[in-house]
């Protein structure tokens, strides 16, 4: 009874603030991988789940999900770029072409 009398001069701001600081950090991993619209959100978000109260698990999660959407960033721009130097080059042999005739 004594711990419950004492409940009453307890200020709970800081410790909702802190609660609510410390789980923002804690699923940092799995936001950025839904915001990042990571391939494997859903096993990101269950090793931040099941994991991440470990150092290790949490630091592996965060680095996945960061990493696979950059990789597939660099991917479509590379595709673009592609995909405009090809558009370029045709545009190129087609002036010739005309030119030429």
């Amino acid at each position: 009874m004594i711990l419950l009398a004492n409940l009453d001069n307890v200020r709970w701001e800081p410790l909702l603030l802190i609660g609510g600081l410390a789980a923002g950090v804690y699923f940092l991993p799995s936001m950025v991988a839904l915001s990042r619209r990571h391939p494997r959100a859903g096993t990101v978000i269950a090793l931040n789940i099941l994991g991440g109260w470990t150092v290790l698990g949490w630091l592996v999660a965060f680095f996945w999900s960061s990493w696979s959407s950059i990789d597939r960033d660099k991917a479509q721009h590379d595709s673009n770029e592609r995909e405009s130097w090809t558009q370029r080059a045709s545009r190129i042999l087609r002036s010739d072409s005309d030119s030429n005739t």
